[in-house]
């Protein structure tokens, strides 16, 4: 379903570039790759089955001896993780690249209908939520950069990868559109904390760096209130549903079946 999911967000963010005149990637084989689609990929390359389904990818990973919450929370190197060593490897230039763009000062993200072209592609409902859960997902890669660094005792790169966490929280959290994403914004945070507190349990910072990395996280800007959130999106979700509803009333359309209510979104 994840995989479903992220492929017809995919479809709407390219849908959304192709009608701000934004080319597409020259060679899109050179891209970032998730763990697990490269997990995924080198399992069926090397058993020579069809790909695994996201509701068996945990468990795979735990027969390969591969715990991804713990390489998101714990030192590691090489040795330890070989395969996801290589995965690394592989997209450090784009992790590298995010954690540059996570330094700019503001960010745009594209607001699409995931049902494009359709009556029903106005609806508030509709809207395909920008980048959040994709930000969400590559925050966890990101702390897995950060503890790969952190276990070779390179502690100034991982603190600049955590660091990279934290904006990237505010980036969406300063975007979003709902309570759903502002909750995902947390999330994306705590993924930072978590981060931070395996690099101080490694004891590879100096008095000195402790000082300098506690006033970096005191100048991170705050996160909005949620109460900001709810009003300015989520009230205007409501009255635009009850709109929708109000109108299928008034040319007798039926408000309680199941095909209804899935239209007004």
């Amino acid at each position: 379903l994840h995989t479903a999911y992220r492929r017809q967000r995919q479809m709407c963010i390219r849908d959304s570039f192709r009608r701000l005149g934004i080319p597409s990637l020259p060679d899109e084989s050179k891209s970032f790759e998730y763990f697990g689609d490269f997990f995924k990929r080198r399992i069926a390359k090397e058993d020579g089955e069809g790909g695994l389904l996201d509701s068996d990818l945990n468990a795979e990973l735990r027969f390969h001896g591969i715990d991804l919450v713990d390489v998101m929370k714990r030192a590691w190197t090489d040795k330890d993780n070989p395969l996801v060593s290589e995965w690394l490897d592989a997209n450090r230039e784009f992790l590298d690249i995010i954690v540059d763009g996570s330094k700019r000062p503001h960010s745009y993200t594209p607001y699409v209908s995931s049902q494009p072209d359709t009556p029903t592609s106005t609806r508030m409902l509709s809207i395909t939520g920008g980048f959040y859960d994709e930000h969400f997902s590559i925050s966890h890669e990101l702390a897995v950069y950060a503890m790969e660094r952190t276990g070779i005792g390179d502690a100034q790169h991982a603190w600049d990868v955590l660091q990279a966490i934290h904006r990237l929280a505010r980036h969406t959290v300063g975007k979003s559109c709902s309570v759903i994403q502002a909750s995902t914004a947390v999330n994306i945070e705590r993924r930072a904390c978590q981060g931070e507190i395996g690099l101080l349990e490694h004891g590879i910072l100096s008095a000195e760096q402790l000082r300098n990395y506690e006033a970096q996280l005191r100048r991170l800007p705050p996160f909005p209130s949620f109460r900001w959130t709810i009003d300015r999106h989520e009230r205007f979700v409501f009255l635009d549903t009850i709109s929708a509803l109000a109108h299928r009333a008034a040319i007798g359309q039926p408000l309680g079946t199941e095909s209804s209510w899935r239209s007004l979104s």
